[in-house]
């Protein structure tokens, strides 16, 4: 990890930028594209890793779980290497830090579709993004690759109805230490930012006497309820909550405030550094309340709060307080890299030397 000082003022950036306005140049969406189609590519093939290892998950719970978080570990080494010297993403913050250990509930406001690989990137650079999160991810994901491996890492899927939904939920936060989850990473608002969603938001506080949002959406109470009362269950004493903002000083950042369900700005490449805010809160998990209506109004308030935080960063182009820029060490990832790649290797190697004994059981079983 490499961590700097950052500057209080916004930065300043040159002319030549990787986006035009709000939109990429046709190499940089072709480029972009590219890393995608990579980064689809490795996730299909830790997916199918994972499959390979559910004999011995069944046969050796602890074992693979050991295997599971370093396979996520490893496997997301591409993306962040991609982050850094691609987009060359700088994650600067202000508040708290983040816990290097312990049980932690992390919630953030959700901005883009971005903000999944971001706080991933942050997280990795202060040692939590070591295969022991547990996201609660949308189902549309699943889609993709990338929704395959997730599945095959017991991350939580949403978005089949309210009821299975919190059911999913608490099966997927029974017993996370022994699991080897460190942490729980979602979005309280359910959905990113944009008119449909601020829409439906608007409706439902007018209707229910609840402040009216500007910059974020109403939070979603339930899933916040039920996770809370897991996590306090299992030991875990705070939450980390994240304020995300994304500065129209930064290409990636125009791109983002414009369309917030644009990927390809995710790997674009950015001559200049592109900063990616975040306002850090640690919250005693004992402030939220007992009741889930204490829970739930600590949420509204807290969102409240978030909401006040992104007027402040849209005027100012920071948040308020001390900062600090956050960038991945490169000797880690490289190393994270070198890893990967043998098991990859390993893997294809293993492929090759069983492929005659297959091929002559299928002649057998064809004769037969």
């Amino acid at each position: 990890m490499v961590t700097a000082p950052s500057r209080n003022a916004t930065p300043t950036y040159s002319k030549q930028s990787m986006c035009s306005g709000s939109h990429l140049s046709l190499i940089n969406i072709l480029w972009s594209f590219g890393l995608w189609i990579l980064l689809q590519a490795n996730q299909a093939l830790q997916a199918l890793v994972h499959v390979l290892l559910l004999p011995i998950k069944a046969a050796f719970p602890s074992i693979g779980n050991y295997c599971r978080r370093h396979l996520l570990r490893f496997g997301w080494t591409p993306a962040f290497l991609f982050l850094r010297y691609s987009s060359r993403i700088r994650i600067v913050t202000t508040g708290d830090s983040v816990p290097a250990e312990g049980l932690l509930g992390i919630t953030a406001n959700h901005q883009a579709y971005a903000d999944s690989f971001v706080i991933s990137y942050f997280l990795r650079c202060i040692g939590r993004a070591n295969g022991g999160m547990l996201w609660v991810i949308w189902r549309s994901f699943i889609m993709f690759p990338l929704g395959w491996a997730s599945k095959m890492c017991e991350h939580v899927f949403v978005g089949y109805g309210k009821d299975r939904d919190l059911q999913a939920t608490v099966r997927g936060c029974q017993n996370l230490l022994k699991r080897g989850f460190e942490s729980v990473v979602f979005f309280p608002e359910g959905s990113v930012k944009r008119p449909s969603t601020q829409r439906k938001s608007r409706e439902y506080t007018q209707n229910n006497g609840l402040p009216d949002y500007h910059h974020v959406l109403c939070p979603k109470t339930g899933a916040f309820c039920v996770i809370t009362e897991a996590l306090k269950a299992q030991g875990c004493t705070e939450y980390v909550d994240i304020t995300i903002g994304f500065s129209d000083a930064s290409a990636v950042g125009r791109v983002w405030n414009a369309n917030p369900l644009d990927l390809w700005a995710i790997f674009a490449v950015a001559p200049e550094p592109q900063e990616v805010h975040f306002h850090v809160q640690r919250i005693p998990i004992a402030q939220i309340g007992e009741s889930e209506e204490a829970q739930r109004a600590w949420l509204f308030a807290q969102f409240e709060v978030k909401d006040r935080l992104l007027d402040n960063f849209h005027r100012n182009g920071h948040f308020p307080g001390p900062s600090h820029t956050f960038v991945p060490g490169a000797v880690p990832l490289l190393c994270d890299l070198c890893v990967w790649l043998a098991a990859l290797a390993a893997l294809a190697l293993a492929a090759r030397s069983l492929a005659p004994s297959l091929n002559g059981a299928s002649d057998l079983v064809s004769f037969l």
